[in-house]
């Protein structure tokens, strides 16, 4: 089984991420008929944290075999997986320790910075899910690829911040439409709260 050739770029370095479960659903999701939701345990002192989306027409929803291997809760990508990080949105979870969005993206953009000091970052905006505070970032790499990172913190109680990534080429012929599917990907996102004693969470965007 192939995975990604390297790791997610500049995305959560140095964060504790937490791996969970995954299932997918063909119901609620209007636009493909699918939603995919990841789930797992965030410590003693938290509940359960569980994000579920709806995964564009033409994606695949992955948590159990490449995002296992990749060392992230789940992977949407379209068509045959390649083993390049190109083109694969990543979702990301991880404690927030009291930490503020703000301050993960600078901690973010300070590894960026490390890793490729010519590249260029700009604030990145796009809808958010509602009742979620989202903050994003645009990386223009001087390899010529583009990473787009959103942000989000779905509260205090829940004692977590996730976010969701993609890297693309910037003479990429699909590059609209792939950003254009991310940009749904993190609107529909939302966090419901997970009960380890209750089974898997319903992989279904609309249900609470």
């Amino acid at each position: 089984m192939e995975t990604l050739s390297a790791a997610p770029r500049a995305i959560r370095l140095g964060f504790a991420l937490l791996l969970g479960l995954c299932a997918v659903s063909a119901q609620a999701a209007p636009a493909s008929g699918k939603s995919a939701v990841a789930y797992g345990r965030a410590g003693d002192k938290w509940p359960g944290w569980s994000i579920v989306t709806d995964v564009p027409s033409g994606w695949t929803a992955d948590c159990c075999d490449h995002a296992r291997w990749v060392g992230v809760p789940m992977v949407i990508y379209r068509g045959d997986w390649t083993g390049k990080p190109e083109g694969v949105m990543v979702l990301n979870v991880w404690l927030s320790h009291g930490q503020t969005l703000e301050q993960d993206l600078d901690k973010d953009r300070d590894e960026y910075r490390r890793r490729d000091p010519k590249a260029t970052i700009a604030a990145l905006s796009m809808p958010t899910p509602r009742g979620v505070t989202c903050s994003g970032v645009r990386y223009h790499g001087s390899d010529g690829v583009e990473d787009a990172v959103m942000f989000c913190d779905p509260g205090q109680r829940t004692g977590i911040h996730y976010s969701w990534s993609i890297s693309i080429g910037e003479k990429n012929p699909q590059r609209a439409a792939t950003l254009n599917a991310f940009a749904q990907v993190v609107a529909h996102s939302r966090y419901l709260r997970y009960d380890p004693a209750s089974g898997p969470p319903p992989a279904e965007s609309g249900k609470k």
